[in-house]
């Protein structure tokens, strides 16, 4: 995929909708601001720095930003040519370097540094699928790393050497199951696993993992009909008794299925607290600056269902009072990216440990959830190595730090996503862009090329 050429940035101005009533809910923090076009099956940053960005994307595929998002590498775990989803990334907080990945038709699982090469550690020994399908690795509080294996056997697998090698401690029966999706580790109480299934399963473990147990998840009962998933499980940083779950509809085969789950009780019990036969794929739970927690949760619709037989892509909602009333971001321009895959999925909302800032990753690309000022557009271009400066004329001088290869190009596009002008750039030469055609207002330059690329906002003037 030529990346540069499918770039549509767009800074998404929210319109908020309540569903329910509006009592105590407060107006969005910021907008979603695209930061790649890329799809994006999972998105991680780094503990200690929230600038270095990993994104989950296809055929063994990371994309890498060290500066926040303005500026990406690709970096390849494998062969390009294989169809897999990276959709489980794991950062590792005791070596920030070191960094593990698996997903959806992998063998197994890899380590290796962010930029570095990629070794497998983790593989069938008869090498049949070995999936860790929806963020199915995690680190437990006391360092030690967990995976489950969504396929083609149901175990949980341990390492105590961050990632170098895997025991297999536990395994869910199949008959309860038919595949696992998702695992999370609590926040705060140590040892306490949970594994998200079909079947609508969410399985407890309080002694890291060794043993398992279904819980409740719609009214007593411990599972819903069989095409449901449990694909994101979320803990309360505040509260270590609430959590939440996303149930997504792969088959819609009934009624009062899929929707939002939440625990109360440290997840021996969860129910559902919104949105009956609604698709869900991901949700998240962050602390606000003003100490409100906000649940976030994104929609998702298999491929194999037709729109509207089943609810649940392009939908982003929000709760500020633990789920009992929501708002829907409305208006989000969503990127098509590639024409082939319009559907507009949300596989992963991540909050980044080290900054708080909301990550949303989705079939058509990487958002970010901040405030878009004119000193953090000075910031991100400072970072980027280009020093952009305006002209009369509607005209933009250009120098660049970093001198690109022969073979790159640049692109400006307004921030309703339309390509308004591209050339090829002068290597080792301050560069003049003149847009003569272009009204005054912000733009998009993409400067780089199709491996790496760096985006930098502008203001044009008359």
């Amino acid at each position: 995929m030529n990346t540069t050429n499918k770039l549509i940035v767009i800074y998404c101005a929210i319109v908020l909708t309540a569903i329910g009533t509006n009592s105590g809910i407060a107006q969005p923090l910021g907008q979603w601001r695209l930061l790649n076009p890329a799809a994006a099956y999972t998105v991680r940053t780094n503990p200690l720095d929230g600038n270095k960005i990993l994104v989950g994307n296809w055929a063994n595929q990371l994309y890498r930003s060290d500066d926040g998002g303005t500026t990406w590498y690709i970096v390849e775990t494998g062969e390009t040519s294989a169809t897999n989803w990276l959709s489980s990334v794991c950062v590792t907080r005791q070596d920030t370097s070191v960094v593990i990945v698996g997903g959806f038709q992998f063998t197994g699982l890899k380590r290796g540094v962010s930029n570095g090469k990629f070794e497998v550690v983790l593989i069938d020994s008869n090498f049949r699928p070995m999936m860790f399908i929806a963020e199915a690795i995690v680190e437990g509080l006391n360092g030690t790393f967990y995976a489950a294996r969504g396929a083609t056997y149901h175990s949980v697998w341990r390492s105590t050497d961050i990632g170098n090698t895997w025991d297999s401690i536990a395994v869910i029966p199949k008959d309860e199951t038919t595949r696992l999706l998702c695992m999370a580790a609590h926040p705060t109480i140590p040892d306490l696993l949970f594994i998200g299934g079909t079947k609508c399963r969410i399985y407890r473990s309080s002694d890291a993992g060794i043993t398992w147990e279904s819980v409740p998840v719609l009214n007593g009962e411990k599972t819903m009909y069989d095409g449901t998933e449990v694909s994101m499980i979320r803990f309360s940083p505040t509260n270590p008794m609430v959590g939440y779950a996303a149930i997504t509809i792969i088959d819609h085969g009934t009624k009062n299925d899929g929707g939002i789950l939440k625990t109360t009780d440290g997840g021996l019990n969860w129910d559902r607290v919104a949105f009956p036969d609604t698709s869900f794929w991901a949700v998240s739970v962050r602390t606000l600056p003003n100490g409100k927690e906000e649940v976030v949760a994104g929609g998702f619709r298999q491929r194999t269902s037709q729109p509207g037989e089943v609810i649940g892509d392009s939908l982003v909602y929000r709760s500020l009072d633990g789920g009992a009333t929501w708002e829907q971001y409305k208006n989000i321009e969503w990127v098509i990216s590639d024409p082939s895959s319009p559907i507009c999925n949300v596989w992963t909302l991540h909050v980044a440990p080290a900054d708080n800032k909301l990550y949303m990753g989705t079939e058509q690309g990487i958002y970010v959830m901040d405030d878009v000022s004119g000193i953090a557009q000075e910031h991100r271009s400072a970072k980027a190595g280009l020093s952009l400066s305006s002209l009369p004329g509607k005209r933009i001088r250009i120098s660049d730090l970093y001198p690109q290869a022969s073979d790159a190009t640049w692109s400006v596009y307004s921030m309703s996503g339309t390509k308004v002008a591209a050339g090829t750039i002068d290597v080792g030469q301050a560069q003049t862009l003149s847009l003569p055609n272009c009204a005054a207002g912000m733009y998009m330059l993409v400067w780089g090329s199709d491996r790496s690329y760096r985006t930098v906002p502008f203001m044009l003037e008359q």
